[in-house]
């Protein structure tokens, strides 16, 4: 990044090329190495305090123009985005050498920071290539950002980029990843569309929850949260989202259905209910089925902040700029559980709290059980108690992914049975074992 200079420059003296090489080359040309502490030292005590390229100077913002030509706005707004990226580089650099790293909150007022150019030739022109190598480098980064846009800009569409696919309802617009606005229009519930699991196998959600959320999931006192909360809130909640999504017909038909798995539903009096849970579908990938959506929004207006909990790191597309990697290429695949939710059977004193919107016993009275029917008439109104783990309480990811990362755990433990040939392995690189060498998967126990 900077110029080779002689004995009176701020560079460090650059080693002959018997020596290995120079350290600093001029302009133009590659960085071969980077100086030894020694090469360090010996610059900063032949130089007097004060002689430091640093804090540098931002570079000039592109000057917006007055034309109103599409061409010259659209370059305009291309040049605004590498001088941002390269204004971000230099802050950072700016807050490293005073003892931090400017946070995202401080890094907008950072960039309006100007300070001037040095009035020392050597240093001026050293932060002058910095800044050069500064812009250089985020144009490439802005336009390899770019290209992954499915604009009419050349690049990839949505279906050949494998960012894309890999956060799934993610879109590119203008070089940032976006999530998709677009309206999920609800449509009418078809009793025979709802795709259910084919089992009646179940997890048990209070045995496959580590220990401590478990003890917290296991009383209802543990998880409401009724301190500040308004019963005029909680009864708009339930007018506005306690309905049927569809023909009071085919709601019935869902229930008589002979698919259906056990331990998923229970029908109750409306009177034993807590809180209304809408029941309304969506439409799946494919389009001969749909998905059962119960909105629970009145109960988890009454549980306690999920975030309480624990912290996920759920950080979507963001977690793939924080993954760091030794080579220029990074392979990730994304997975998904087919009903996951659907297979977590939750706490009895949970299911009050899921109940679908109340009918008439006479309308139902075929579907309930004979201890029910002794209890009430027909004129009675009774609601189907959910029992499993629906996607619209707002514990439910949380409760799903304590379940799976205690599993994971447990795998991950239980490799230690894993037998390889050769005892003697020394680490590979990454994940991928050296040539020879494998694991003999039929051995895990």
């Amino acid at each position: 990044m900077m110029n080779e200079c002689d004995g009176g420059s701020i560079l460090p003296t650059c080693l002959s090329e018997a020596e290995g090489g120079p350290y600093l080359l001029a302009k133009g040309k590659k960085l071969s190495s980077f100086p030894k502490a020694a090469e360090w030292a010996k610059f900063h005590c032949s130089h007097p305090r004060g002689q430091t390229m640093f804090p540098l100077p931002q570079p000039n913002r592109p000057m917006k123009p007055n034309s109103r030509s599409a061409r010259l706005r659209n370059r305009f707004s291309k040049r605004l985005q590498v001088w941002r990226v390269a204004a971000a580089m230099v802050a950072t650099v700016n807050g490293l050498d005073s003892g931090g790293s400017p946070c995202k909150n401080k890094r907008a007022d950072q960039t309006h920071v100007h300070h001037r150019f040095s009035t020392d030739p050597n240093i001026a022109g050293a932060q002058q290539l910095t800044l050069a190598n500064f812009l250089s480098e985020a144009a490439a980064f802005v336009r390899c950002r770019r290209l992954s846009s499915p604009k009419a800009t050349g690049g990839p569409s949505y279906e050949a980029c494998p960012t894309s696919k890999l956060l799934k309802h993610a879109t590119r617009e203008e070089g940032y990843v976006r999530m998709k606005t677009e309206h999920v229009n609800q449509v009418p519930l078809i009793a025979e569309a709802i795709d259910e699991p084919k089992t009646d196998h179940t997890v048990d959600m209070l045995q496959a929850l580590p220990g401590d959320d478990s003890f917290f999931y296991s009383k209802e006192k543990h998880c409401l949260d009724l301190a500040g909360k308004s019963s005029v809130l909680l009864e708009e909640l339930s007018k506005q989202y306690g309905f049927i999504g569809g023909d009071q017909e085919q709601f019935v038909a869902y229930f008589e259905r002979t698919d259906l798995p056990n331990m998923m539903w229970r029908w109750r009096p409306w009177s034993e209910c807590r809180t209304v849970a809408g029941f309304a579908v969506v439409p799946k990938k494919d389009p001969n089925k749909q998905r059962k959506l119960l909105m629970t929004c009145p109960a988890n207006y009454l549980l306690s902040d999920p975030k309480q909990r624990g912290d996920l790191g759920m950080a979507g597309g963001a977690a793939l700029s924080i993954t760091h990697s030794e080579d220029d290429r990074l392979a990730c695949a994304a997975c998904d559980q087919s009903n996951a939710f659907t297979y977590v059977l939750t706490p009895s004193w949970l299911w009050p709290f899921f109940a679908t919107p109340p009918v008439r016993a006479m309308v139902v009275w075929h579907l309930l059980c004979d201890s029910l029917r002794a209890q009430i008439d027909k004129m009675t109104l009774v609601s189907a108690q959910y029992m499993r783990l629906p996607m619209g309480c707002s514990h439910s990811v949380y409760i799903l992914m304590a379940i799976n990362m205690r599993y994971i755990g447990m795998v991950l433990m239980s490799s230690a049975k894993v037998q390889v040939n050769n005892i003697r392995r020394t680490t590979a690189t990454g994940l991928s074992y050296k040539e020879g060498e494998y694991v003999d998967f039929s051995l895990l126990g």
